[in-house]
């Protein structure tokens, strides 16, 4: 079988229906499992986060999606009286949305970046306040070492960057399943790319790449369109400390990390 690797995260969330594929997949299985042990994950690890900056910060959101761990987290700064500035990211303006919540509820000053991760990495910040750089676990939607670079260059020696990702499946069929309700988004995607038709869409697990994918398959070729990382606990571990300086932490089956850039 021949693989063709076209994951491009960019491409995920250009039309209505992967945004309402998106979103919907907090009430699928996938939201059941995977979101909740992402937000447990902060819950339990929040004064770490927060007391991580002595003073007022500037809260850089990469991928605000429906918003619900943004407004979480921002009312935990808020509260501290530590959030001054937010900035979401997004391809996607209706994600972007968020920012007016965030003026309304919080008052802080807001800013709105309709642009990819990597555009907005490749800007050159100086004289602001220090940084909370939040990528989450969409750091699983990128190759390694690809993005870990890039913020590792836009970041100043007080930054802290968070960055999470859920572990190796004990049981990969159990996790293949859940993410099945993702295929709607990736259905344009091979419109667009004008592969043949005729294929089916599936989900499968690589374990060469420690990934779950999203794939179309037609005849002996596999387009690999979605990819989300799987990575062992130590492979977590040695590949953010590659670039980062921090701690590490986990419950359930994510983990995540709280850090500087090396």
């Amino acid at each position: 079988m021949n693989k063709v690797y076209l994951a491009n995260s960019r491409e995920w969330y250009e039309n209505q229906e992967q945004i309402d594929t998106y979103l919907n997949l907090i009430n699928s299985t996938y939201g059941s499992g995977i979101v909740q042990s992402e937000d447990l994950l902060l819950k339990n690890n929040l004064d770490k986060i927060v007391s991580s900056f002595s003073s007022s910060m500037h809260y850089i959101d990469l991928g605000p999606g429906n918003g619900k761990k943004t407004l979480f987290l921002c009312e935990a700064f808020a509260r501290a009286k530590k959030l001054e500035y937010y900035t979401a990211v997004d391809i996607q303006p209706q994600f972007l949305e968020i920012t007016n919540t965030i003026k309304e509820k919080f008052g802080s000053t807001t800013l709105a970046v309709e642009e990819s991760f990597e555009n907005f990495l490749d800007r050159n910040f100086t004289n602001r306040n220090p940084s909370f750089i939040y990528l989450g676990a969409t750091y699983g939607n990128f190759k390694q070492d690809y993005i870990e670079p890039k913020l590792r260059k836009f970041m100043q020696t007080q930054d802290q960057i968070y960055l999470s990702s859920g572990l190796f499946p004990d049981n990969i069929e159990e996790a293949i399943s859940k993410y099945g309700a993702s295929l709607p988004m990736f259905k344009s995607i091979a419109k667009k790319q004008c592969l043949p038709e005729g294929g089916e869409f599936k989900v499968i697990f690589s374990e060469e790449n420690s990934t779950i994918e999203q794939v179309y398959q037609y005849q002996n070729t596999m387009y690999v369109l979605g990819i989300s990382k799987k990575p062992t606990e130590k492979a977590f571990r040695s590949q953010v400390s590659k670039y980062f300086n921090g701690e590490f932490f986990i419950e359930q089956s994510h983990i995540g990390f709280l850090g500087r850039k090396k």
